[in-house]
């Protein structure tokens, strides 16, 4: 018994992290989408000379967010083959397969990287 309260208590912790670190994933990129597109609206707005600049900059952020996002999101995905190896060795859990395929998460990653290495190279091309 005491080992499967152990189990359960470990389950609890591990599925506390991971929720974290899934919560985190939407802020990243809600709060770095929100305030690149604002910004950026309100510059190309006025459209000043360094636009091409702030463009650049808006870039950069994008694709390092997308970094930030692609770990944050592997370390929800590592917390979760922790959860699964607990599922599977106690009795009586449902164990839920894992997902190794391209989802959703993966495809926003690869979004953002790609709107960001767009956004640098036409803020580098317009520039010249």
């Amino acid at each position: 018994m005491e080992n499967s309260d152990a189990r359960v208590m470990q389950y609890r912790v591990l599925a506390d992290h991971r929720l974290h670190f899934g919560r985190l994933y939407f802020q990243v990129i809600g709060l770095n989408l929100a305030l690149v597109t604002g910004v950026l609206v309100a510059i190309a707005i006025a459209r000043p000379p360094w636009l091409p600049a702030a463009g650049l900059l808006a870039g950069l952020i994008l694709l390092g967010t997308g970094f930030v996002a692609h770990r944050l999101h592997a370390q929800e995905e590592s917390y979760a083959s922790a959860l699964r190896a607990i599922e599977q060795h106690e009795a009586g859990m449902v164990a839920l397969p894992g997902q190794k395929q391209l989802g959703a998460r993966r495809l926003v990653v690869l979004a953002l990287a790609a709107a960001g290495l767009l956004l640098t190279l036409l803020s580098v091309f317009y520039s010249v």
